[in-house]
């Protein structure tokens, strides 16, 4: 149902200007203006100033108002400019000239998506120009009726707004919508940084890498702490969704349609918390960075709410790729559903809000899944890519590789029983044993060569090499131990075999 809210008489419109300008000055618009001046002063007392020609309308008023260009003192004065006014009234047209300050909200059609109620005022009536062209056209009417003897009806002039929905007034949604989204968002703040922590401790503990190199897929692990976070926060999910339906915040919504609503949004959070994870190793930094970084994702929804005639319909998507923004998106949309008595249905969800604004609900449904999406891929991906400390990172390309998505290792060159293998300088074959000749080898080392790289503050000292061109053969049903001095490359063998670190060669 759509009503007309507000329908302005005649009697209610006012022309609150002191001075009213015209031109050009002649016979029929000296006589015309003359009557319009006896209109208005029934009101107000408003003098009539001909003027040579528009042109001086600007310079004139300034010089009379020299505040105008320091206030918003727009009151004081109008203008009229005649463009046709023939003694046989066949060709008529005039201008009204009021200043630029008042706000005629012409660009658009309907209020903004931000307003929860209809606006009961118009920039038409307060301003005067209703009053002042009600008085021009009946001033020319009669003055043409009074050229030929006839007779002026009395004319019943009244003002209505375009169709509406309905709205009702509740002063505490009105309020609560102010700060919502933001309450709900710092309820979520510790437990969003908080997954985040435990993800990149359970990767400097190194817990993580010792249960991929006993055969765990990454994926399973990826699920693992994804139901694991989903079934902790399930309960919020309830909690909020009874909240919100029963407790008079959007009694009128759909109570699935909230459930979805907010199981979306804690699944965001999971997702991001994966997303912020991959990029650190440090535990502490990684906390104070989710902290900031979720805070700050919703700072963009103060722009939408501020600017939303300003943006267009595509930059408000774009900006919802932050999931706390597209989430203080959706609290907005459901509060204005409310508010005209409608409330989040099935049958509206992809209704747009008004003629000049598109965006519809499931349009910031679709945005949140997405951002969803857009957050594991990137994690997924970051995580392969760049394991960390610990950890072999695949290349680049990984996802093409048939292997990765077959499961099936790499192939790796075998050497050909007479190909001489390169020894390095101090290599002594008289100091080592014989390999067997009748066992063959499980584990095949061949010229294993690792360097680190050091730190910033240790650049002058160069790259320490720790493993130099080791090879080694380990064979089935014999026990091989690996014996050295401190340092000697034993640890970083071992770690390189199953997986903790990469090689360098």
């Amino acid at each position: 149902m759509r009503t007309c809210p507000v329908t302005f008489q005649s009697t209610e419109f006012n022309f609150p200007q002191d001075y009213l300008l015209y031109a050009p000055p002649n016979n029929i618009t000296d006589a015309v203006m003359d009557e319009v001046a006896n209109k208005l002063s029934s009101r107000h007392n408003v003098v009539i100033m001909p003027v040579a020609s528009q042109d001086v309308f600007v310079p004139l008023t300034l010089d009379m108002f020299p505040e105008i260009e320091d206030s918003y003192n727009y009151t004081r004065y109008g203008a009229v400019y005649f463009d046709q006014l023939e003694e046989s009234g066949k060709d008529l047209s005039y201008t009204i000239r009021f200043p630029y300050e008042i706000s005629w909200f012409t660009n658009y059609v309907t209020e903004d998506f931000t307003s929860l109620f209809v606006r009961t005022f118009s920039p038409y009536v307060d301003s005067g120009f209703m009053e002042l062209q009600r008085a021009l056209e009946e001033s020319i009417i009669e003055y043409y009726a009074n050229q030929t003897d006839r007779a002026v009806p009395e004319i019943d002039l009244k003002m209505k707004q375009l169709p509406f929905p309905p709205t009702a007034f509740n002063f505490f949604l009105q309020v609560l919508d102010l700060g919502l989204g933001l309450l709900v968002i710092i309820s979520f703040l510790y437990t969003a940084a908080t997954i985040t922590k435990e993800l990149v401790i359970e990767k400097e503990t190194r817990i993580r890498e010792s249960m991929l190199m006993m055969g765990l897929r990454q994926w399973v692990l990826w699920a693992s702490w994804f139901i694991k976070q989903l079934l902790f926060m399930f309960v919020w999910v309830v909690a909020y969704t009874i909240l919100f339906k029963y407790a008079g915040v959007w009694p009128r919504s759909d109570g699935f349609l909230i459930f979805i609503f907010f199981l979306l949004y804690i699944t965001s959070i999971i997702a991001y918390g994966f997303f912020i994870s991959v990029w650190f190793s440090s535990p502490r930094i990684a906390l104070f960075v989710s902290f900031v970084v979720f805070f700050l994702s919703y700072i963009p929804s103060f722009f939408i709410t501020g600017f939303d005639q300003q943006i267009p319909y595509n930059g408000k998507l774009a900006l919802a790729l932050f999931s706390n923004t597209a989430f203080d998106l959706r609290l907005r949309v459901i509060s204005i559903l409310e508010q005209s008595q409608l409330g989040l249905q099935w049958d509206n969800v992809s209704e747009p809000l008004s003629i000049d604004n598109p965006l519809n609900m499931g349009a910031v449904f679709g945005m949140l899944i997405f951002d969803i999406l857009l957050y594991m891929i990137i994690a997924w991906y970051v995580d392969a890519v760049k394991p960390g400390t610990y950890g072999v990172p695949k290349p680049l390309y990984f996802p093409f590789l048939p292997s990765y998505w077959t499961g099936r290792p790499l192939e790796c060159r075998k050497r050909s029983e007479d190909e001489v293998v390169e020894r390095p300088p101090w290599y002594d074959g008289g100091a080592h044993e014989e390999e067997p000749r009748d066992r063959e080898a499980g584990i095949k080392i061949q010229n294993l060569t690792k360097t680190y790289t050091p730190a910033i503050f240790s650049l002058l000292k160069g790259e320490k090499l720790a493993v130099d061109s080791l090879n080694l053969n380990m064979y089935e049903g014999q026990i091989t131990a690996l014996l050295g001095h401190n340092g000697a490359g034993k640890t970083t063998t071992i770690s390189i075999l199953t997986g903790f670190k990469d090689v360098t060669n």
